[in-house]
């Protein structure tokens, strides 16, 4: 029984990575198929970046809805009702430590979209750059595209970083609102007990909220590979 317990599990999850790349293809041949019916006329070189490079980028704009929403809602919920369960009474304490580096992670959305807007049009200039007579154009193009790959991936690096370092400034926001102007979001009779649990309990919501400002993040960079893909002749046309 213990090995076929431990057959059961890796056939599960065999079985789960090929349902999602499955999935994943699946989708993605969808976002083709509906570029193509959605594009008006043919535009040759555009076409061939958007259905190799736009449909791929648009795929974790979907993503958000089949595998990141449902467990972000969950882990909150979840999270909210073991924190009523044990210690009712430490809950605003909890979500005002997690407003700031939750705020501050959504700063970062409108940089991600710009850079991901350029990164495309990018690509679509390299593609129409192959031939030998502009290779110079197609090398000028290449380190264009190489900069917004860095700045992207900076201000997602970024946005994480800082929302760590700012998880220090909300605990400190609840101490300073406790001791300075004595709100009281935290009981005054609290024991080494109930700092633990209250660290413990700021960890686990964090890591939901967090993921939401992730999520947003991710919504962000994939915002203009979906109207591209989605909306090809509005886009086309400058709307």
């Amino acid at each position: 029984m213990f090995a076929a317990y431990f057959f059961l599990m890796g056939l599960l999850k065999f079985g789960d990575k090929i349902i999602d790349k499955t999935y994943e293809t699946l989708l993605i041949i969808t976002l083709q198929r509906t570029y193509l019916q959605r594009r008006g006329e043919q535009r040759g070189i555009e076409d061939v970046s958007r259905i190799l490079y736009d449909c791929n980028r648009a795929k974790p704009g979907l993503d958000i809805i089949h595998k990141d929403s449902w467990r972000i809602i969950s882990l909150t919920i979840s999270v909210i009702i073991w924190q009523l369960n044990l210690s009712p009474e430490l809950l605003p304490a909890l979500f005002i430590a997690v407003l700031p580096p939750v705020l501050i992670g959504f700063l970062f959305g409108p940089y991600l979209q710009k850079a991901s807007w350029n990164m495309m049009r990018i690509q679509e200039s390299i593609a129409a750059s192959t031939s030998d007579d502009k290779r110079s154009e197609l090398f000028a193009h290449q380190k264009a595209f190489l900069r917004q790959v860095v700045r992207l991936e900076a201000f997602k690096g970024g946005s994480e970083i800082l929302i760590d370092l700012v998880s220090w400034f909300g605990v400190l926001v609840v101490a300073f609102m406790t001791f300075v102007f004595h709100i009281g979001i935290i009981p005054k009779n609290i024991d080494a007990g109930d700092l633990v649990l209250f660290w413990t309990n700021l960890n686990l919501l964090a890591k939901p909220l967090n993921d939401i400002v992730k999520v947003y993040n991710k919504s962000r960079e994939s915002y203009p590979a979906l109207m591209r893909v989605l909306r090809p002749q509005e886009v086309h046309n400058g709307i």
